[in-house]
């Protein structure tokens, strides 16, 4: 089955992959995706449903408490129509999906590593997402109990990650957080900090820029400007 919705085109923005060391389960997950999608951007929906076809025989735990929470029929077997290799430093996503990876970028940084529950929760946390919508719905579901029952699962398996980190990830993704009373901030936010171009000169501050592209993050020493006077 597909949950993902009839579109003449979909838009899709390309995320990079190839820097993370993916779990066994989740490499098969996503080139599972990849081939049932016939090539195509990818959604949340077809993450999912990928990963509930390998959760059937409980080679992730985590993928198979994912098929407990959403009951609907998917399959293993792949398409036959032959697709391109899949290159992971360039693994279209469509728009909703791709904006859930963005913010999951500074949870996986540490170690660069995505584990089962870490692919569940990129594809959950994906808003505004049709395809989410529908694959919940074709279980009986609605998306935000799904994410709240996903949620306690992580807090009680505690594992890879304290509970409070999770809590942390859905708040990034400005998704309420189960019995929590904190307020929710919208991705996206920046803050404008002064600088002072000649304490930091344009040509120091370019690699950095580039670093941050390429890599999440940068570390250099930084004045904040204040003073005794």
């Amino acid at each position: 089955m597909s949950a993902q919705p009839e579109q003449a085109q979909r838009s899709a923005v390309v995320v990079n992959l190839g820097r993370f060391k993916l779990e066994p389960p989740v490499e098969e997950a996503l080139e599972l995706a990849w081939e049932n999608a016939g090539g195509q951007p990818l959604s949340a929906a077809q993450l999912l449903e990928a990963a509930m076809a390998l959760g059937r025989d409980k080679r992730s735990r985590a993928f198979a408490k994912l098929s407990e929470l959403l009951p609907v029929t998917v399959t293993a077997v792949r398409k036959r129509a032959p697709v391109a290799p899949l290159n992971r430093a360039a693994v279209p996503f469509e728009g909703p999906l791709a904006g859930s990876f963005f913010i999951a970028e500074s949870f996986l940084a540490a170690e660069r590593r995505v584990w089962g529950r870490d692919f569940v929760t990129l594809a959950l946390l994906s808003r505004d997402d049709p395809s989410l919508e529908g694959l919940a719905g074709s279980a009986g579901r609605n998306v935000a109990d799904v994410r709240d029952e996903w949620l306690d699962y992580l807090r009680v398996s505690d594992r890879h990650r304290a509970a409070e980190v999770w809590e942390q990830w859905w708040r990034a993704a400005a998704v309420p957080v189960a019995g929590g009373t904190e307020t929710v901030e919208a991705p996206g936010v920046a803050y404008l900090m002064t600088w002072n171009p000649d304490l930091y000169p344009p040509s120091e501050m370019r690699p950095l820029a580039e670093q941050v592209e390429t890599s999440g993050s940068a570390e250099f020493g930084w004045s904040t400007g204040t003073g005794a006077r």
